[in-house]
């Protein structure tokens, strides 16, 4: 395998764990599996950090002026920025409706009463997809903006 084998590698399957993490934690409670939304929320701060961690460094690399990893050429270094553009982006849609979407089927009708996603859960839940998007984009966006 080579470096920019393992570079795309690294940054599709953190996008995707990250995606299946939040959604299945967010629609876990609602949809019958043994977690309250505390205990969801916890296991996401656990998991998370690391993936948010590759994210972050494979978009610092992507943008540093440093020479000091294997030279990437511009062409390669594209595909990834529309990988680190677009991913975190699509990520944060997919996740933004499982939140909304849990919050409502645990809110319902059919869901139990008194166990519901509280408030303090859902702004807590679109927080942390916020600050996922925002590994990623922010650094590209003032990369691109800069004046």
């Amino acid at each position: 395998m080579n470096d920019q084998h393992a570079r795309r590698l690294l940054i599709n399957s953190s996008l995707a764990i990250s995606a299946l993490a939040f959604v299945f934690f967010i629609l876990a409670p609602p949809l019958g599996f043994p977690l309250t939304y505390e205990q969801a929320v916890r296991i996401l701060e656990i998991i998370l950090p690391v993936f948010l961690g590759y994210i972050g460094s494979a978009t610092s690399f992507l943008l540093s002026p440093s020479r000091s990893a294997p030279a990437v050429y511009d062409d390669e270094r594209r595909q990834f920025m529309s990988t680190l553009l677009l991913g975190p982006v699509v990520v944060f849609l997919f996740v933004l409706v499982a939140i909304l979407a849990s919050f409502g089927i645990s809110n319902g009708s059919h869901g139990r009463p008194g166990e519901g996603m509280s408030i303090d859960t859902l702004a807590g839940a679109i927080s942390a997809a916020l600050g996922f998007l925002a590994v990623a984009t922010n650094l590209i966006a003032g990369k691109l903006f800069a004046t």
